[in-house]
């Protein structure tokens, strides 16, 4: 068989577990001889769904690994709501969010049990997976894209879901690994699409950015900025990495460092007053910030 199909109903040991009690339908799960097998083929090699489900008011799913695994999970919340928790922080899942957990990451997520969520879903592998996820604009710390809803990319996951469990043979394997090309590509469209859509939000952002410029000596802090134009953090930071092509970290300190730059080459000041007058308490935290933004210390940068 290249497919099992698992329920379980009591918690998995070994640092993970899982809480699954009342799921309706089992999901699909490639045995690991015929995930190598496609790992192998040129076709399916790049990218490879290894798991596929569909969770309809998942009340009770509630997962936790303190022990990334060797997938990538894509989690596309058509109906209520749900939480992830990566890198120590919470995120909010609802309908039209894509829920995208990286390969290795330890991580949590379940649903609300209040509103629970409605799950298409799948998991991938392969070489092009971490492409798919600069082009989604997600790692770590931005793990959830709002989609919106879209029938198209429900009946994809439900294709991907329905060939993986059809047969054995190898070619149904290659169809649905080219179905989920398709699924990620769409929902890349309706990421930028999404992102284009909302105007007034990308001002919003663009307002931010300047905000940065005007107080170089303030923090960066997502939560606070994203809180400032009204707009929850991963919003916020998925909008500012679209419009300037770095996350708000990355802007922030980049300008940082340019201000630096200005203050070391046309005042006498020493390098201690200049990295608290840009908001390092510790200069020698800031000399290791300039040096890796460029190549050297700032008393070599003075010279």
């Amino acid at each position: 068989m290249v497919a099992t199909t698992l329920n379980p109903t009591r918690p998995q040991i070994h640092g993970q577990w899982h809480w699954l009690p009342g799921l309706p339908r089992p999901w699909i799960v490639l045995v690991p001889d015929v995930r190598q097998a496609a790992l192998s083929r040129p076709l399916s090699r790049h990218l490879l769904p290894s798991h596929a489900g569909f969770f309809p008011e998942a009340r009770e799913h509630r997962v936790r690994r303190e022990v990334g695994i060797g997938s990538t999970i894509f989690k596309y919340c058509v109906r209520g709501t749900g939480w992830c928790e990566l890198a120590g922080r919470r995120f909010e899942v609802g309908p039209g969010d894509l829920l995208v957990v990286p390969q290795g990451l330890p991580h949590a997520y379940g649903a609300h049990p209040d509103r629970p969520w409605t799950l298409h879903w799948v998991q991938a592998m392969g070489e092009d997976v971490p492409h798919f996820l600069r082009e989604l604009g997600v790692d770590g710390e931005h793990p959830v894209v709002r989609l919106g809803p879209n029938p198209a990319l429900v009946g994809l996951f439900e294709e991907v879901h329905r060939e993986l469990g059809s047969a054995c043979a190898p070619r149904n394997v290659l169809f649905a690994s080219q179905v989920l090309t398709h699924l990620l590509g769409l929902a890349i469209r309706l990421r930028h699409e999404a992102i284009q859509a909302t105007p007034d939000a990308r001002q919003r952002v663009l307002a931010s950015a300047a905000y940065m410029r005007d107080h170089p000596e303030r923090s960066g802090d997502v939560e606070t900025l994203a809180s400032t134009v009204g707009l929850s953090p991963s919003h916020y930071s998925a909008l500012f990495r679209a419009t300037t092509g770095l996350s708000p970290k990355q802007y922030f300190i980049r300008f940082q460092i340019e201000r630096a730059q200005q203050l070391l080459s046309t005042t006498c000041d020493s390098i201690k007053v200049i990295a608290n007058r840009l908001g390092f308490d510790d200069p020698m935290y800031f000399s290791r910030v300039f040096r890796r933004v460029n190549g050297m210390a700032p008393s070599e940068f003075r010279r």
